[in-house]
C-alpha cells in the first residue's frame, strides 16, 4: 500500500485483483449496437468512502451503481 500523497495510491488496493478479474470477464461479453447507461442506488450500512448520503431517503446511506442496459434488458 502506497501513502495517500503518492500519485499511484489506490484506495481499492485490497479489492484490486477482484476488480481486475471482473473487468476482464465483462470485456469478453458481446454487446448489442444500442446501449443505455443508468444509475441504481443500493442501500448499505457498511463503512466505505464510496457511499453517498441522501437525507430525503428512508435508507440514508447508499452506494451508487452504474448499470449497462441493452434493448432486451441489462447485460
Amino acid at each position: 500500500m502506497k501513502p495517500r500523497d503518492h500519485p499511484d495510491h489506490d484506495r481499492l488496493h485490497k479489492l484490486r485483483p477482484v476488480v481486475d478479474k471482473l473487468n476482464d470477464r465483462f470485456q469478453s461479453i458481446p454487446l448489442q449496437q444500442y446501449l443505455c447507461v443508468d444509475e441504481q442506488l443500493c442501500a448499505t450500512k457498511g463503512r466505505h468512502y464510496m457511499k453517498q448520503y441522501l437525507p430525503a431517503k428512508l435508507h440514508k446511506w447508499r452506494y451508487k451503481l452504474y448499470m449497462l442496459y441493452e434493448t432486451d434488458g441489462f447485460s
